[in-house]
């Protein structure tokens, strides 16, 4: 989804613009389907004292990262949980009178978030296993070059050791390479403005290969096109007329004999994939630069 940053200072200070427009209508659904503060009264308590029940967990798990003393973190914490555990449990009672719709929402929300995330690892799985060490298929194409064409081709990939997936799913289909070739990474600090300075950083490889890390501030826009041009004072000439960004759009199957998530978890975790936001409008590239290649991944 698109994310704004609106603080200066702190990494998880956030808006999304979709989430906000979900909690309007979810509001005004809720109004119109209690009518009236009343009835409303169960599902406020529900929610309140599950919310003071997870308020308490979580700072116990914060505290105890901060180092904090375990007796007395343990005794304040089971304190706080005896008190936060018996408005808990009254209020349980209202769960047929409304409290029922507090913990539906909460459910609902919580198995969305966790489904994109286990999803997103088990695919990074599998593009992981589909794949070979960088230098492995640097010699490959050393011992057995395939045509070059003139400009350059950009791949975006995460890791700094092993060969993007596109860029093994292009040599398959394409047999072709350009004559340079970007291997390139972003990496988003926590801090608002990275330095200039520590912004970019050029390695060249082998076979007209290089390694490109881009690293930016949280509050900084990630623009391709300007970082290549700021390359050009660290050696690297990039002409942008001629040059294709590469960009992977996996196709999810849902199959029953992967192993993973169950199989109606694993659709919905492919709809939620195909209605995501699209990687060339975060990175500002040029929809006439961009090549997708499609890959079909067994879920």
């Amino acid at each position: 989804m698109k994310i704004t940053q609106t603080s200066h200072e702190e990494y998880g200070q956030i808006y999304i613009p979709f989430m906000n427009w979900l909690l309007l209508v979810a509001t005004i659904a809720l109004v119109l389907g209690f009518r009236s503060s009343g009835n409303m009264a169960a599902a406020y308590g529900v929610a309140v004292s599950t919310d003071m029940v997870i308020t308490t967990v979580l700072t116990f798990v914060v505290a105890q990262r901060w180092g904090w003393n375990p007796v007395l973190l343990g005794s304040l914490s089971t304190g706080l949980l005896m008190v936060d555990l018996s408005f808990f449990g009254a209020n349980l009672l209202k769960v047929p009178d409304g409290g029922w719709y507090a913990l539906a929402v909460g459910a609902s929300v919580f198995f969305v978030m966790t489904t994109w995330r286990q999803g997103r690892e088990l695919l990074a799985g599998r593009l992981r296993r589909d794949t070979e060490p960088l230098i492995l298929s640097l010699t490959r194409i050393a011992c057995n070059p395939p045509p070059r064409v003139p400009g350059t081709a950009v791949f975006i990939t995460e890791s700094s050791q092993s060969t993007p997936p596109i860029l093994l799913h292009h040599l398959k289909h394409n047999q072709v390479l350009h004559e340079q070739v970007l291997l390139l990474s972003v990496r988003t600090e926590r801090i608002p403005w990275a330095a200039p300075a520590q912004q970019l950083k050029v390695k060249p490889l082998d076979q007209g290969f290089y390694r490109v890390d881009i690293h930016i501030g949280f509050k900084q826009n990630c623009s391709l096109p300007v970082a290549l041009r700021m390359a050009e004072r660290l050696g690297l000439k990039v002409d942008l007329d001629m040059t294709t960004f590469y960009i992977g759009a996996e196709s999810l199957i849902p199959t029953p004999n992967v192993p993973g998530m169950v199989l109606w978890r694993e659709r919905i975790f492919a709809f939620l994939s195909r209605n995501a936001a699209r990687r060339t409008d975060f990175y500002e590239i040029p929809s006439e630069r961009v090549v997708v290649l499609g890959m079909q991944v067994d879920f």
